[in-house]
């Protein structure tokens, strides 16, 4: 198989994983917000703990972002770019 006729499932892939990856991050957001109109009651490391896992999770997401930017955009035209590793 040449790397022509392999792109759309190369690239289809990481499109796909990379959407559900989004929607669980859209869900951890939306948890973090409920239990920040919540968490009056709760110690001080805890509250430092799911900042940090939120703050964590979006560095995540953004890095993923880029990656997905890189070969699904930059890569266009030029399949060789999917053996480079960009980071």
């Amino acid at each position: 198989m040449d790397a022509l006729s392999s792109l759309p499932h190369i690239v289809g892939g990481l499109i796909e994983g990379i959407s559900i990856s989004n929607i669980l991050y859209g869900i951890t957001v939306a948890q973090f917000y409920v239990y920040t109109q919540n968490w009056d009651r709760d110690p001080k490391w805890l509250k430092l703990y799911a900042i940090g896992i939120i703050l964590l999770e979006t560095g995540y997401t953004a890095c993923v972002q880029r990656t997905q930017y890189f070969y699904s955009v930059l890569s266009i035209g030029n399949p060789l770019l999917l053996t480079k590793i960009d980071w």
